[in-house]
């Protein structure tokens, strides 16, 4: 089973589960979910722990390319008609109109550097305002599947800048995280 592929992202879900692990970050999420208003596209969405922060005027989609991942974030967030999960990798998804924004929580540190630039680039595409993001700030060899690495503000900037506007978020020192917002306009669209 190769490291990041469906296969092992369906797998993955099934330990996490066994776990009782729903990558659920109180402090993290509500930060970012109390920035949001309007339509928010979150990719990686895995078990819809995120979607539970929400505000309730918030019409989100969420998007794994895990089947697993979406079928328990479906069962979690039951009854909500503002919310709605969707399998498939966003690079290849079409979509009618644009979100106002885009949600990235512990996810883009899965791509490979020309993945990132193409998932990017996608992003800004879709996202009439701002993505927000949570990204580790710890070596990738930490964990076997993270294919990027911010050790840095500075790196961090580096890398996001190139999209927007690109402010990182006060978060404690003992947080494993670096938390942010990238704003668009109309020169990085």
């Amino acid at each position: 089973m190769l490291t990041g592929s469906i296969e092992w992202w369906n797998h993955i879900a099934s330990v996490w589960e066994e776990k009782g692990d729903y990558r659920d970050r109180p402090d993290e999420y509500t930060m970012i979910a109390s920035m949001l208003s309007g339509s928010v596209l979150e990719i990686g969405c895995g078990f819809g722990t995120f979607a539970k922060y929400l505000p309730e005027d918030c019409y989100y989609t969420g998007v794994d390319i895990s089947v697993a991942m979406i079928s328990k974030a479906w069962t979690g967030n039951e009854g909500d008609e503002h919310k709605t999960f969707l399998v498939g990798d966003i690079r290849h998804m079409d979509w009618p109109s644009k979100f106002d924004f885009t949600v990235c929580m512990q996810t883009l540190e899965h791509f490979t550097d020309p993945d990132l630039v193409a998932v990017m680039e996608r992003i800004v595409s879709l996202t009439e305002k701002a993505l927000l993001f949570s990204v580790p700030r710890e070596p990738k060899t930490a964990h076997l599947d993270h294919q990027q690495e911010w050790l840095t503000e500075d790196c961090l900037l580096a890398t996001f800048s190139q999209w927007g506007k690109t402010t990182i978020l006060p978060t404690p020192p003992e947080d494993k995280h670096w938390v942010g917002v990238i704003q668009f306009s109309e020169e990085t669209k």
